[in-house]
């Protein structure tokens, strides 16, 4: 927890000088002075405290639109549909940390990322097909949510695009959605 305003007033009057000129008490103009800047000190102290939060993108909220800038987003697939702030960070952090790969493995644990349960199976050479549940629910999550988002959504058209603009060249992929 971070200090009060009356505790950087307090810092700075312990800095003054002694004497008659350099009054202490609540009333003085100079305490009135110093508890001005002591409440801009306080207010600085609490968005400080703010910015290890903020600044990662998945617990970000004030700086999610700076992270999808950042991020080129929305895409193709982000941003085509009404999302949550809980799927926006999962975009970024996504996006930001796929580097790809041609392991199935490295699809399921970003799927796993992203909010769906998933399986890949590979039924011909070069052909994935990726099982996921008939309806993936995301369910408002105060801390993670935030006014104005619906208490409950279903939709996959996300997960099949970003899957789609993701996927290794020379795989072709097919949904089942079970």
């Amino acid at each position: 927890m971070g200090l009060t305003a009356r505790n950087y007033r307090e810092q700075m009057q312990a800095l003054l000088p002694s004497g008659p000129a350099w009054p202490r008490h609540d009333d003085a103009t100079l305490t009135k002075a110093l508890d001005a800047l002591a409440e801009e000190f306080a207010r600085i102290g609490v968005r400080a405290e703010e910015l290890p939060i903020e600044i990662l993108p998945n617990t970000t909220t004030e700086l999610i639109t700076d992270w999808e800038r950042v991020m080129a987003l929305p895409d193709e697939c982000v941003g085509q549909l009404e999302e949550t702030l809980a799927k926006r960070r999962s975009a970024v952090v996504a996006k930001l940390t796929g580097g790809g790969s041609a392991a199935i493995d490295y699809y399921i644990a970003l799927a796993l990322q992203l909010g769906y349960v998933i399986t890949i199976t590979e039924p011909a050479t070069h052909t994935w097909l990726i099982t996921a549940p008939a309806t993936t629910t995301t369910y408002f999550n105060v801390g993670n949510s935030v006014v104005g988002e619906r208490l409950i959504s279903y939709n996959h058209d996300f997960f099949e695009c970003y899957f789609l603009a993701i996927k290794p060249a020379h795989t072709s992929l097919s949904f089942a959605y079970v």
